[in-house]
């Protein structure tokens, strides 16, 4: 499911406070609304976990909004958790490298 956002999240880090929570609720119904597609559309089982991606900046104020307004279990992904490897994947590299170590693994991974 891909949706757009007008907002991006470089207004949280210029924005005042009544912008912040404009973008976090703007993003909060996006979630819900690919959600609702998935339960209703596709007729999948429930979600339990909501993974966010890692990111090059870490935005604690949207991470705790999400947890708050989700009936889900929300936390960052580590890709460390996921991979052993030799030495840890730091998570600036793996902000940069995310969409390519996702396409690399070509199936699920539990």
């Amino acid at each position: 499911v891909t949706r757009h956002i007008e907002s991006g999240l470089s207004k949280l880090e210029s924005g005042n406070e009544v912008t912040k929570q404009q973008v976090m609720d703007e993003l909060l119904l996006e979630i819900q609304r690919s959600l609702d597609y998935y339960y209703s559309q596709l007729g999948k089982g429930a979600i339990r976990n909501f993974l966010i991606a890692p990111r090059r900046h870490h935005y604690a104020e949207v991470d705790q909004y999400l947890c708050d307004n989700l009936d889900l279990k929300v936390r960052s992904l580590d890709i460390n958790d996921i991979f052993d490897t030799c030495e840890g994947i730091s998570s600036e590299l793996q902000a940069s490298c995310f969409g390519a170590i996702g396409a690399a693994c070509g199936e699920i991974v539990n």
